[in-house]
């Protein structure tokens, strides 16, 4: 059959079966947009990681962690007295001692650590959580100024914590707010006047907790803890490591932590729990667009 004949042949047949000639032609449209929607996306969400990885600073840097404790809360939420938090396992001042022996650990930052009971900004109070701020990192500012800047303020917000203030990020920085904390020995609420020094945009690595001056949480710390046997209490260590550390090494630390019961992240490894569930939403959905293909 000459090419002409097939051709003509292969029109004549479009012409007869026009349903099936439109679902067929569907299909393959369906298919090859599926394919190519899902990896674009996927590339585009992994440069977006990079992006922030590389823009988070110090590679060397090691968060620590007991094993069992919850992450943050990154939504709003009003302030229930009636609700307890979630118990939290803590480094004792022996453990902290054996983490800075370990291997390749460079040195730890130690600043107390504080169970926040309330922010309380206007007339509502919303229920979060502190930390210290990130030495060695920058953070993605939203408006205002990092806290080791000259005239900062106290605290720097995540930026779910814009609907409480009303307006916009740039309307924040300068306003004031209160933090309240229980102590630990009769039970009263404590209140610290703080003001916003910034807030920090939504992100991996720094938008999903609120950040304190080292001054603010010593405070809050000491009088959270006073009276009391647990003193200086430490849920969580940011350590910082020798440069240039091999796979295998980075492993011996983060195993010499497990035998800690705690637990190490680097940016990387945060990088590669976001990604594995994008390579598994991007694997259905290519499977998807290949059985529509075939």
């Amino acid at each position: 059959m000459r090419l002409r004949d097939i051709f003509l042949t292969a029109n004549a047949n479009l012409g007869k079966a026009k349903l099936r000639t439109f679902l067929t032609i569907f299909a393959v449209f369906i298919g090859a947009t599926t394919l190519t929607l899902t990896n674009s996306v996927g590339i585009g969400v992994r440069q977006y990681i990079d992006k922030q990885l590389a823009g988070a600073g110090s590679e060397d840097t090691l968060f620590i962690s007991k094993e069992g404790n919850e992450g943050p809360e990154n939504t709003l939420r009003e302030y229930d007295p009636t609700r307890e938090g979630a118990a939290q396992n803590v480094f004792s001042k022996a453990e902290v001692e054996q983490v800075k022996k370990i291997e390749h650990i460079k040195s730890i930052d130690t600043s107390p650590s504080v169970t926040v009971e309330y922010f309380e900004i206007g007339e509502k109070k919303y229920s979060g959580n502190i930390n210290s701020y990130p030495r060695g990192i920058r953070v993605d500012l939203a408006s205002g100024t990092p806290l080791d800047e000259p005239g900062a303020g106290d605290v720097i917000l995540p930026n779910y914590y814009i609907p409480a203030f009303g307006g916009s990020a740039a309307d924040i920085p300068g306003k004031d707010m209160i933090i309240g904390v229980r102590s630990a020995l009769t039970g009263d609420i404590i209140r610290f006047p703080v003001k916003v020094s910034g807030v920090s945009n939504k992100n991996l690595i720094s938008g999903t907790f609120t950040m304190g001056t080292t001054e603010l949480l010593s405070k809050m710390a000491d009088a959270q803890n006073k009276g009391v046997s647990n003193t200086g209490v430490i849920y969580g260590l940011t350590a910082e490591l020798d440069s240039g550390l091999t796979a295998d090494q980075l492993q011996k630390v983060k195993d010499d932590l497990k035998a800690l019961h705690a637990k190490g992240e680097t940016f990387e490894d945060q990088y590669e729990t976001v990604s594995s569930v994008i390579k598994g939403i991007q694997l259905g959905l290519n499977v998807f667009g290949a059985i529509a293909l075939a």
